[in-house]
């Protein structure tokens, strides 16, 4: 192994520690994560009882624990159950059992998918050992990685079902397709532009098998609870929407510093507009470019995700990647990509203003998606797959917007 070999894996391991740290505190402490939250709405359906219910949910979560980090704080659960029952019904296995057992099955599975969703990636970019390497350090060291450990969310079930996605033949593959839109759709705000621009990039075999999966889970949590749309769009479009002026999404950036909706609406919008007129002439756009400009196009007018959230960005972060070190002279946009996924949210985060924390970090989105924007106006590389597939911005742009309203 070369001395660039050590120093990278080196490199990893310092990346990875604290990662691992949080995570192990965060099982440990699990009525203070947002897993807890999770457990809460498996263990209610389980119980035949309603989670999108103010009083139900309220004495499920009710308490003040220990944090892992020090002192004491209440189960981060406001309003009600914010995910789909299918959600509740997909984890019901965990909610079958105790929470301290469940939380130590779901931090595994986490650190499982971070990891096998940075492999994937790297895969379907065609990296080198060292780069994926390189790729794993800079995920790992990222804020939203120390934020999904220590939150225990759901990033590393999207990093391994984005990573799926990146992967050429996954359109082909009826399993593999149907378990990536799967784990997309535990949390679909976060992913659904993927999920649904993949769709139309899969095999008919591969569509038809994921739909009937899906419409599957549908039906079944129709059943257990006939009302549960409309239960669940209620607490969407009131306690999740008054969060999302917090919430580190360029909306919530603007719509905090200003006070001014209409002004988010605005900027969100010019961002998305800007994004595409970069991309307007680039035609060479494999299966992980895709899915890293349809998700970073999302993230843009998204107005709600949680702080753990953009974890989400490494597949940006790979595409990136690749072109910096195919052919490797680009040290410049290598140092761009450390600085647009660790010292902007890092930096932001040690200050003390503005007064809401998640919105820091709001900047890593629009960062990310300037620096992809022109990453990808670079010449194909070597690593680029056969049979690239071309760019509809207009068709992107239509989507996000529709999307997002």
């Amino acid at each position: 192994m070369t001395r660039g070999s050590h120093q990278t894996l080196f490199l990893l391991a310092a990346a990875a520690a604290p990662v691992v740290i949080l995570g192990v505190l965060a099982a440990a402490n699990p009525h203070v994560t947002d897993f807890g939250c999770f457990w809460a709405g498996a263990h209610l359906v389980s119980a035949g009882l309603n989670p999108y219910d103010n009083p139900t949910w309220a004495s499920a979560v009710d308490g003040v624990f220990a944090y892992p980090l020090g002192g004491f704080a209440a189960a981060p659960c406001p309003g009600r159950y914010a995910y789909p029952l299918w959600t509740a019904l997909a984890t019901l296995p965990l909610g079958l059992v105790p929470l301290e057992i469940a939380s130590l099955a779901w931090m595994a599975f986490l650190f499982t998918g971070m990891a096998g969703g940075i492999v994937l990636l790297a895969q379907a970019a065609g990296l080198h050992r060292k780069d994926t390497l390189v790729l794993a350090a800079i995920v790992l060291s990222s804020q939203p990685a120390w934020l999904t450990a220590l939150t225990a969310q759901y990033g590393g079930l999207e990093l391994i079902g984005l990573g799926l996605m990146a992967l050429p033949a996954t359109a082909t593959r009826p399993s593999r397709f149907t378990l990536a839109q799967l784990l997309l759709l535990l949390k679909p705000h976060v992913a659904l532009l993927v999920v649904i621009e993949r769709a139309r990039a899969a095999s008919a075999r591969a569509r038809i098998t994921a739909a009937a999966t899906v419409a599957a889970l549908v039906v079944a949590s129709l059943f257990v609870r006939p009302s549960w749309p409309l239960e669940w769009l209620n607490e969407l479009l009131g306690h999740r929407a008054t969060m999302a002026g917090g919430a580190p999404t360029l909306w919530g950036l603007v719509a905090s510093l200003t006070g001014k909706p209409e002004l988010a609406v605005a900027t969100v919008v010019f961002a998305l507009a800007a994004f595409l007129v970069v991309l307007r002439h680039v035609d060479a756009l494999d299966s992980l470019d895709r899915v890293a400009v349809w998700l970073t196009a999302w993230l843009l007018v998204l107005p709600y995700l949680s702080t753990a959230d953009p974890i989400v960005l490494a597949v940006a972060w790979c595409a990136i990647l690749r072109r910096a070190v195919v052919p490797r002279r680009s040290i410049g946009l290598l140092v761009a990509l450390g600085l647009a996924a660790n010292l902007v949210p890092w930096a932001l985060y040690a200050t003390k203003e503005p007064a809401v924390a998640d919105i820091r970090n709001a900047l890593v989105i629009p960062v990310t998606a300037a620096l992809l924007a022109v990453a990808l106006r670079r010449r194909s590389v070597s690593a680029i797959a056969s049979a690239p597939e071309k760019l509809d911005p207009g068709r992107v742009g239509a989507a996000a917007v529709t999307g997002a309203g």
